[in-house]
């Protein structure tokens, strides 16, 4: 499996086989991540997170994490 194939089969066709809708069409309430790099290039790039979109709003990472820690 390259690598193309393999962040597929962990998102677009996961969704896919679960029924969930992945696509992005106009209305929807997406949820997403916004990477810094490319996982193609580095698998480890899937954790520099730019910002995470979840059900069409911008997720305050910083005072989830706060949050997290009380």
């Amino acid at each position: 499996m390259d690598s193309w194939q393999a962040l597929a089969s962990a998102t677009t066709e996961a969704s896919k086989f679960l029924g969930l809708d992945y696509g992005f069409t106009k209305g929807s309430k997406a949820s997403f991540v916004v990477l810094d790099a490319s996982p193609i290039d580095n698998i480890l790039n899937t954790q520099k997170i730019h910002q995470v979109i979840h059900q069409g709003r911008v997720v305050d990472r910083e005072k989830l994490l706060k949050a997290s820690f009380k």
